[in-house]
């Protein structure tokens, strides 16, 4: 236990943090790190040999100082921690404990993401996403959203594929059964561009198309959700979202709840 509190406390410190992590992009002496996170020689010394005495980094015979495998192994956990330190008055009222522990130990990846907190950007960005597709609009949801239903339909009708993982148990809004059953047999929803799966309760919704992912929301501790999130465009997050979806849509059922096989069929 102490092993790991020193660990912690080493890396509480912004210098130390930074000296590791612009080694991990590459070896350095001691100068040119020095010039790198602009911090004097002597201060840096100092915290290469405290961090050298917890086997975090190492200088090697032709004087670079470099990471050591542990060091590597530790790095990678640090983005979870800034990620929900950054964010920690959101996740004192939002859990992403219903996630597969993969995920939750990959939450980092977020760590580029931005918040959003208001519906109508919120409405504004994913029509802009399904407006801008070329591939694909994957999205998990707890409900039928009849306002982007057109756009959507306008996506398929270009080429785009549409996946959607909905809760089998969900209740459709009249607005909602009064659409699906006005759908003809031509209706781009019934095309092989659309296709539907059904989870027993839906863990997050996420929306997203091949270039940017306008909404991550997690549940609130009182298990609903609200209009508070995340947005994110490229890297990390957008592989989180895309490894999250599939393994969701792996998990889920394409039978049709008998509930809803009035409005689906």
């Amino acid at each position: 236990m102490n092993d790991t509190l020193d660990l912690f406390f080493e890396l509480s410190s912004d210098d130390r943090l930074q000296i590791l992590l612009t080694l991990e992009k590459k070896p350095n002496k001691l100068l040119k790190l020095s010039k790198e996170i602009d911090r004097p020689n002597q201060e840096v010394s100092r915290n290469l040999a405290r961090l050298s005495a917890l086997d975090l980094c190492y200088r090697d015979s032709n004087g670079f100082y470099n990471v050591t495998p542990y060091a590597e192994f530790v790095l990678k956990l640090v983005p979870g921690y800034i990620f929900l330190s950054e964010n920690r008055k959101y996740f004192r009222t939002h859990t992403a404990g219903s996630l597969p522990t993969e995920f939750q130990l990959r939450i980092g990846e977020l760590s580029q993401c931005q918040p959003i907190s208001d519906i109508s950007t919120i409405i504004y960005e994913i029509q802009q996403t399904v407006a801008e597709a070329e591939k694909y609009i994957w999205s998990i949801g707890d409900q039928g959203a009849v306002w982007l239903a057109p756009h959507i339909e306008n996506a398929i009708r270009r080429g785009v594929e549409n996946r959607f993982i909905m809760p089998q148990s969900l209740t459709p809004s009249e607005p909602f059964k009064q659409y699906m059953r006005g759908m003809g047999p031509d209706h781009p929803f019934k095309s092989n561009r659309a296709f539907r799966r059904f989870l027993d309760g839906v863990p997050i919704i996420i929306f997203m198309s091949e270039k940017e992912v306008p909404t991550i929301l997690f549940r609130n501790t009182d298990g609903r959700f609200d209009n508070l999130g995340f947005k994110a465009k490229e890297g990390d997050a957008m592989k989180w979202c895309i490894d999250v979806f599939s393994y969701y849509w792996k998990a889920a059922s394409d039978r049709t709840p008998s509930m809803l096989q009035d409005l689906f069929t």
